[in-house]
């Protein structure tokens, strides 16, 4: 219960501290953790009813949230029973086996509750171009691009200013000419110093040869991923304006379609981390593994 509020409390942090996601991983594990370790079914049910519910609380407390966190409810409920029946059929424990669905069902509910949460977090507000492409998103791609740009254009950094990048084209350029001698190529800082009075031009240029729509009367100070954020929605603006009633939906769709795929690798890193946790609980004294007999349904032929 107390991860399932520290990952509502966190989770529109992630894109910004990825190493918060680890908190969902943690928050997954225990719960897998409980429905092993919680003999009382009515506790355990109760407990896995109240995680949910906290994190459903500390998400934030709107219509579509709640909405999301009985279905989460619900999802985590069959999760639950997936885990109980398999343990129950079980005769050699093992964690793939018995937790294997249900920790399946379970990351599903976890990306049912996000993806109602964020439906209500993007119905709220006009949609526009940052709907679709998020800052901090599009900060994470140009942050992974980051290598392929620099192929393209050697010293480009998405913190650099317009002018820096500007400067380090024009230069490129300049050194790849047959016609002017590498030791005439001038310096960085004395193209910076002409770039003023030509940046406009410069700019256009640019956006007509490589399609961009990089505002002209930008700033040289300005950073050059702040500038490529504002041309890229720029770009899609025009293609969102006929479908604003369905953008907010197909959004939360394709977030919790995001949400699943990643969920696959928490489910192995959660296969391989729960023999881990379990094998260093026994050697603490605080579990221990017991051989119990069972009653179990079984067919044979009449004698």
């Amino acid at each position: 219960m107390a991860l399932g509020l520290l990952v509502g409390a966190t989770w529109q942090k992630i894109p910004d501290y990825p190493m918060l996601a680890s908190l969902v991983l943690m928050f997954a594990i225990a719960w897998a953790s409980a429905t092993i370790l919680i003999v009382n079914s009515v506790l355990r049910y109760g407990v896995s009813i109240a995680s949910i519910a906290v994190l459903v609380i500390s998400l934030k407390i709107e219509y579509w949230t709640f909405i999301g966190g009985i279905v989460g409810v619900a999802v985590a409920m069959l999760a639950l029973w997936s885990v109980d029946r398999q343990y129950r059929a079980v005769c050699a424990f093992s964690f793939r086996f018995v937790l294997g669905g249900g920790l399946r069902i379970f990351l599903t509910a976890l990306a049912i509750v996000f993806s109602f949460s964020y439906y209500g977090t993007i119905a709220e507000r006009p949609v526009d171009a940052s709907t679709v492409l998020p800052r901090n998103i599009f900060d994470i791609a140009l942050r992974a691009a980051d290598g392929v740009l620099q192929k393209q254009l050697p010293g480009f950094h998405r913190e650099n200013t317009v002018d820096d990048t500007l400067a380090g084209l024009i230069r490129q350029q300049l050194a790849q000419n047959p016609n002017i001698a590498p030791n005439s190529v001038p310096s960085l800082e004395t193209i910076k110093m002409e770039l003023p009075a030509q940046r406009k031009e410069i700019i256009k240029n640019l956006n007509r040869d490589l399609g961009l729509s990089i505002d002209p009367d930008t700033s040289g100070d300005e950073r050059i991923g702040a500038a490529l954020y504002e041309a890229s929605t720029k770009t899609i603006e025009p293609y969102l304006e006929p479908y604003v009633a369905l953008v907010p939906w197909v959004m939360a769709i394709s977030f919790f379609l995001a949400l699943k795929t990643i969920s696959v690798v928490y489910y192995y890193l959660m296969l391989l981390l729960l023999p881990a946790l379990f094998w260093i609980l026994q050697q603490a004294g605080i579990i221990e593994k017991k051989i119990v007999s069972a009653e179990k349904e079984a067919f044979e032929l009449v004698k």
